[in-house]
């Protein structure tokens, strides 16, 4: 009988081959691929981190250096106009005392026209409203006040007839030629021009009229402030009679041959043409407050340490015109930092504090404005100074979150195509960045035409985009300071190389410039090439400095070189100059040139001085020392001045002239302590003997030694002529 075969009984499998390779696989590929992660993780994660800050930090300090530089520039802007100002005033001043005290001319002058007149529509005069003289309203709107640019107004003291001030009416009349030349220059900047005598007789111009019933020009603080003090001032902000408008006030006294007091002139600038509308960068305007203040010297009353002056904006709105405002200070929160700028305060060294204002972290920029003891406060909310910054930080974090996320949100589809897909992964990560590394080389080569080829499709891609984007810029940035360079090279080639040869003339010259390019210029003009032909020396010193210093300089070097050739007298020249850059310069710009003539034959020495300082001539033979000065303005001020030629100056062999700008003598060192012209003198009698340019070279070399470590701030310019036998 045949055996039964039994069936082989299935077993349950366990693990089957392809659970056994997956697992396998598993453990073959996702330790790594984990760690891959958490590598990448951490690198995008401290990468993102670093960018954040490092952006940070970057912006935030290109944001101090901004409002550092803008302070330096507007503290700058106001001296400069607080200058022009100045000269404005003094020439007001000077012809009210020449007609108030040199004998009159017995010409008729027309019938004076009085603010009542224009109160009552006098057909004489047609004033027309003027948008820059707004009246303000309770409301805060404004009524445009009639003015007449033809005429000036005379208003009479209280009780008063115009018998009585016949001859004094006269005598001003003249001043409305005055007051319209100086006003035409500088129109959006003036809002009245005026005289007021002490018998109470009060000029202004343009003419109007709306002044209050008791309005007494001689009870105005400016007024009692100016007879006290017997000097040019400016006065706190202080109300407008006739329009409300807040105004700064600069003044000077008048007196007579024998310095008896006359009255006062002075001009009235709208606080919005002197301060508030200084152009802040965009973003700045709505959040930062600017003043203008001085240091406190009552430091017991428990304010300061800074007393505002002036701000930007005044609340005048049911205020009295004869009431003042309120003391204020400036003070910062924080012991430190009022310690801090009591000490700059005190150096008069710019700076700048981190302290709350208006109950917000704020930046306080503080500059000195000229030699005076006002100082310009800049203070900008932090949070805006950094915005950019933080702008920066944030995007930075968001764009390493986003690839943090994107890593993280990566699946594992298929475990048998983890390990190539984290090769190619890795691959197309590290390919893009080696681009950038080996881009980012080529273009620190100098190669601005390397570019990052980046085709991923993700953020790498726009980071790719971005270095492309910015390599262009960094070329014009290259080509920018080339240019700056390039002008810096024609600039020191329109320096003389050398002096005009004159056997009776020793001559020699020196230029630093402080920046690339700058504003100082000095020349020697041959008017004739014979030995006994005179030689010309020009120096002159731009207000300023940079390209448009240099571009001005070499506009007025060009003039020079085309006017002092042809025969005229040096006050022709400088005329001639001077008419074509006030036609040419914006408000606020200006040039000093001293040009200096000298005849070797005769040994005589002819000069003009437009605004510069005294050249010095030492005499050797007797040790005394000369300054050979003049009274004329700046060129580009006034184009209508007539500028003076000084009286022929006799020399003699061995007298030694020297010709500079102020970069010289306001050389400062460390210690903030100025060369100072005592010091130079005394060098030119130590080295009075040497040749010119030995003369030149020892006073350099002395001024560089004073200075240490002192930074350069000026340009500078010597000039050196010895007269030989």
């Amino acid at each position: 009988m045949a055996k039964s075969i039994r069936p082989i009984a299935t077993q349950p499998v366990r693990w089957r081959i392809r659970t056994k390779l997956l697992a396998l696989l598993l453990g073959i590929t996702l330790p790594p691929l984990l760690f891959i992660t958490w590598v990448d993780y951490r690198t995008l994660r401290d990468l993102g981190t670093t960018l954040a800050a490092q952006a940070h930090k970057d912006l935030a300090e290109q944001a101090r250096e901004q409002l550092a530089l803008t302070a330096d520039n507007y503290a700058l802007l106001i001296q400069r106009q607080n200058e022009v100002m100045e000269l404005l005033v003094a020439r007001q001043a000077r012809e009210a005392e020449l007609l108030l005290t040199a004998p009159r001319a017995g010409a008729p002058v027309p019938a004076p026209i009085f603010d009542t007149d224009i109160d009552r529509a006098d057909p004489r005069v047609a004033p027309m409203p003027s948008r820059k003289h707004l009246r303000a309203g309770d409301a805060g709107t404004g009524t445009a006040v009639p003015v007449s640019y033809d005429t000036q107004a005379f208003r009479l003291p209280a009780g008063s007839d115009a018998g009585a001030f016949t001859s004094v009416l006269a005598r001003l009349a003249a001043m409305t030629d005055i007051y319209r030349a100086l006003h035409a220059a500088y129109r959006d900047r003036i809002l009245w021009q005026y005289t007021t005598l002490e018998s109470g007789l009060h000029s202004v111009y343009p003419a109007h009229g709306g002044y209050p019933a008791d309005y007494d020009p001689r009870t105005r603080p400016w007024y009692r402030t100016q007879r006290q003090s017997g000097r040019l001032l400016w006065h706190p902000p202080q109300i407008d009679a006739s329009t409300r408008q807040v105004i700064v006030t600069v003044s000077m006294p008048l007196y007579d041959g024998d310095h008896r007091f006359l009255g006062v002139t002075a001009i009235d600038l709208p606080l919005e043409a002197y301060l508030a509308n200084l152009p802040l960068p965009s973003g700045w305007t709505s959040d930062s407050a600017v003043f203008l203040a001085s240091p406190e010297t009552d430091r017991d009353a428990g304010k300061g340490p800074l007393r505002i002056l002036a701000r930007q904006t005044y609340d005048t709105r049911h205020r009295d015109w004869k009431a003042g405002f309120a003391p204020e200070w400036l003070e910062p929160d924080r012991p430190e930092q009022t310690r801090e700028l009591a000490a700059d305060l005190q150096a008069r060294a710019p700076g700048m504090v981190q302290a709350r204002f208006r109950g917000a972290e704020a930046l306080w920029a503080y500059r000195p404005v000229g030699e005076s003891d006002t100082w310009l406060v800049i203070v900008l909310p932090y949070a805006r100074a950094v915005a950019l910054a933080e702008m920066a930080r944030r995007e930075a974090l968001e764009h390493t979150g986003a690839q943090l996320r994107t890593v993280l949100a990566l699946g594992i589809p298929l475990i048998v195509a983890a390990v190539i897909a984290a090769l190619l992964a890795a691959r197309a990560i590290n390919r893009p960045l080696q681009q950038l590394v080996q881009a980012t080389h080529r273009v620190t080569a100098g190669d601005f035409e390397a570019r990052a080829r980046i085709t991923t499709g993700d953020e790498l891609e726009m980071l790719g985009n971005a270095f492309n984007h910015m390599v262009p810029h960094l070329k014009e940035r290259f080509r920018h300071a080339e240019g700056i360079r390039l002008a810096r090279e024609v600039q020191q080639n329109l320096i003389p190389v050398q002096p005009p040869s004159r056997s009776r003339l020793d001559m020699a010259g020196v230029t630093i410039y402080c920046e690339e390019t700058g504003g100082d210029y000095y020349d020697f003009l041959e008017l004739g090439h014979a030995d006994a032909d005179p030689v010309g020396i020009a120096v002159g010193d731009v207000s300023g400095h940079g390209i448009a210093s240099a571009l001005l300089m070499t506009t007025a070097r060009a003039m020079l070189h085309a006017f002092a050739p042809q025969s005229r007298t040096l006050s022709e020249v400088m005329a001639a100059i001077n008419e074509r850059l006030s036609d040419d310069v914006h408000a606020g710009r200006f040039m000093t040139l001293f040009y200096l003539v000298v005849d070797p034959s005769a040994a005589t020495l002819r000069w003009c001085s437009a605004g510069h300082d005294p050249a010095l001539l030492y005499r050797p033979a007797d040790g005394s020392m000369h300054e050979l000065a003049g009274d004329d303005i700046p060129l580009g001020v006034d184009a209508g001045w007539h500028y003076r030629e000084c009286a022929p100056f006799d020399g003699a062999a061995g007298d030694v002239v020297l010709i500079g700008t102020d970069g010289v003598w306001d050389t400062r060192n460390a210690g903030d302590e100025p060369f100072g012209k005592e010091r130079l003198k005394g060098l030119l009698r130590t080295h009075a003997a040497l040749p010119a340019a030995e003369i030149c070279g020892a006073i350099t070399d002395a001024m560089q030694e004073f200075r240490g470590g002192a930074a350069q701030t000026d340009d500078l310019t010597l000039v050196v002529l010895r007269l030989r036998e």
